[in-house]
């Protein structure tokens, strides 16, 4: 009697164990090619995103941003200017020179340190994150030309 006690006890205990699981694994509700076109921070992709190549501009930066768990990637471009301005990034890819996009441009002045990204492209592929930012001309044409002091390298 006594040992069935402590049995029935230790099975009670175990039903109480926690098992840890990553929070993007839950949080991800896309994959590949079935993130392309999305926003990467409704879809959970942003969860565990990492900045792979920086290429900083006057009075900003781009960063080429991916996440592993998603298989995608974006860029994201940020206003390190003085004042509010336009902010613009492009996700270039595909074709002979990058010839596609998918790209976003903020429709007024943002503030220093706020940033834009662009949807996501899925899967992962050989792209260049590019940006801009002006203070007097806005909303910034996209998709950001593809250029080598405003684009990161091939990521």
């Amino acid at each position: 009697m006594k040992r069935t006690i402590t049995i029935l006890c230790i099975l009670f205990m175990s039903s109480f164990i926690v098992i840890p699981v990553h929070a993007a694994n839950l949080m991800a509700d896309c994959s590949g090619s079935g993130c392309h076109g999305l926003n990467p921070q409704t879809m959970g992709c942003g969860n565990d995103a990492q900045s792979g190549e920086y290429k900083f501009f006057i009075d900003g930066y781009v960063e080429h941003r991916f996440s592993q768990e998603c298989d995608a990637e974006w860029a994201r471009a940020s206003n390190q200017g003085s004042g509010i301005q336009y902010v613009a990034a492009s996700i270039r890819y595909g074709g002979s020179n990058y010839d596609y996009s998918l790209s976003v441009s903020s429709p007024s002045r943002i503030g220093v340190g706020q940033t834009v990204y662009t949807s996501m492209l899925g899967p992962r592929t050989f792209s260049r994150a590019c940006g801009r930012v002006n203070a007097t001309v806005g909303p910034i044409p996209t998709p950001v030309p593809l250029w080598t002091d405003i684009c990161s390298n091939v990521g």
